[in-house]
């Protein structure tokens, strides 16, 4: 499974269902963001794009929580081994998506450089994360 170093550059890649909103604050903020609709068709299926932005290194944020619960999605993501964080947006509206990841943003950034892929974190409303799957700090012990 591919691994990054914690000196590569981190590139976001912000699922379709988030919206471009999320993609503009990232770049705003100074970060390399991508929107997955600018590389795959609209629908594509999340366990054949997730192992293909995986292979390139790229963090996936997405709100679709179902991610962590379908038991091809889960696998896509363990097999590919891919950095996932899910945002938990019931009843949130875009500004408020996007203020929870800018408030996740410098814990998501650490982690996506200082834990073992594959994982799963959930971002909360108010910029906490989560452990769902996986998650250990580099060179801890299993």
């Amino acid at each position: 499974m591919p691994q990054r170093r914690p000196d590569d550059p981190i590139i976001f890649l912000v699922d379709e269902c988030l919206g471009k909103g999320v993609v503009r604050a990232l770049r705003k903020a100074g970060r390399h963001a991508e929107w997955s609709r600018d590389h795959y068709p609209e629908g594509t299926d999340d366990e054949e794009w997730i192992p293909k932005v995986a292979e390139r290194g790229w963090v996936i944020l997405s709100k679709d929580e179902r991610i962590q619960s379908r038991p091809h999605e889960v696998h896509a993501v363990k097999a590919s081994g891919a950095a996932l964080f899910v945002l938990r947006a019931r009843n949130m509206n875009g500004d408020a998506m996007v203020a929870a990841y800018l408030a996740a943003l410098s814990k998501i950034e650490k982690y996506a450089s200082s834990r073992r892929r594959p994982f799963i974190y959930r971002v909360s409303r108010d910029g906490k994360l989560e452990p769902r799957l996986g998650g250990d700090r580099r060179g801890s012990r299993r």
